[in-house]
């Protein structure tokens, strides 16, 4: 696998994390952009993984989504592990009708 879809792959993970996240605290779009002083069309983007979320922004919505970036990157890994079962799966089966 390339550099490029890895990273495009880990930020289609960031983007259903920040969703997920956001969704469980019953937080619209744009509540969670008002309490973290971006644009709503900027988490929008994120959540679309349209746009590239920096380190800074994270910093601004951790507090609005979970307890702390602990909790966070528990989700996230959460989600990479189901990522790379669904991945494994679907090689295996190809493989299979190979």
């Amino acid at each position: 696998m390339s550099k490029e879809t890895n990273a495009c792959s880990l930020n289609a993970l960031l983007a259903t994390t920040v969703k997920k996240l956001r969704t469980q605290k019953g937080l619209s779009q744009e509540e969670l952009a008002l309490l973290a002083s971006v644009d709503r069309t900027y988490i929008s983007g994120i959540e679309r993984a349209r746009r590239n979320i920096t380190i800074s922004t994270l910093e601004r919505l951790i507090p609005h989504l979970c307890s702390g970036p602990i909790d966070f990157f528990s989700v996230l890994c959460q989600e990479i592990s189901e990522a790379e079962k669904k991945t494994l799966s679907s090689l295996q089966i190809a493989n299979l009708k190979s």
